[in-house]
């Protein structure tokens, strides 16, 4: 049970993470009145990882445009260095609701959030590579509601108020976004490239699932400025794990391991 409108959903079932078992074969849901959904592997540009499986969804038919999702971060590479200080960070932090990992470009942001999902076996990865797409807010959500739904599939409720064909996101979208989170078990929300998202309305709807997170799930994002999400009352809340350009600098004794 998942979409029942027409077109064909391709769904990934959940693997655990760090395994290097193949996943099951994706499985195929008939849904009415849309353009076909295809199932495909794509070559990450992330830190050199090598290629992950992702879900292609069509938008909606007023969005031109078409969203990649991969369920679980790309497998970390056998020349990745092991950085224990980070590590550490992790383990220290894993109730804490968001993690930042903010730096200028080439300090390995998105080598360390792979890192930092792959460590983590006890809960499943949403991992969602944004870009310029996702200033279209109704976009945004759709690729936040397809995670969601590749972890536990969306009941028919939630089905109905997505597939309304409203151009923008609207209150009863957020607050079916919110339910949806709340109803699974926990799980990591890997938000990559963040900074490619500056609508007002798309960090709007970063925001309330920030304010949405149930307790034991945890929001990662990797980007290269901060993100208008309210970090201030995250901080004073003691929510929010900063990782900046410093924690991703190697110190010596790492240089001189991997040398």
């Amino acid at each position: 049970g998942c979409w029942n409108t027409g077109e064909r959903l391709h769904v990934p079932s959940v693997r655990p993470y760090g395994s290097t078992a193949a996943a099951s074969p994706s499985t195929s849901v008939e849904i009415a009145g849309r353009r076909p959904v295809t199932n495909a592997l794509r070559s990450s540009d992330v830190s050199g990882q090598r290629a992950i499986a992702t879900t292609r969804v069509s938008a909606p038919a007023r969005h031109t445009g078409m969203f990649d999702l991969a369920l679980g971060p790309p497998p970390r590479r056998t020349t990745d260095i092991d950085r224990p200080a980070l590590e550490a960070l992790r383990l220290a932090n894993q109730d804490r609701k968001v993690v930042l990992i903010s730096a200028a470009a080439g300090y390995g942001k998105s080598t360390a959030l792979v890192h930092w999902c792959a460590a983590d076996r006890d809960r499943p990865t949403i991992w969602a590579p944004l870009n310029p797409s996702d200033n279209a807010s109704r976009a945004l959500i759709l690729r936040l509601m397809s995670g969601l739904h590749a972890v536990s599939a969306l009941d028919d409720a939630a089905i109905a108020v997505i597939d309304r064909r409203t151009p923008v996101v609207d209150v009863p979208m957020l607050q079916t976004l919110a339910r949806c989170m709340a109803d699974r078990t926990p799980f990591l929300l890997a938000l990559d490239d963040l900074h490619e998202v500056t609508a007002a309305d798309s960090i709007a709807v970063i925001r309330h699932a920030i304010d949405a997170l149930p307790a034991g799930s945890q929001i990662v994002m990797a980007t290269r400025s901060d993100p208008d999400v309210r970090l201030a009352r995250l901080r004073a809340a003691g929510d929010l794990v900063e990782v900046r350009a410093d924690d991703l600098s190697m110190d010596r004794a790492t240089i001189a391991g991997y040398l």
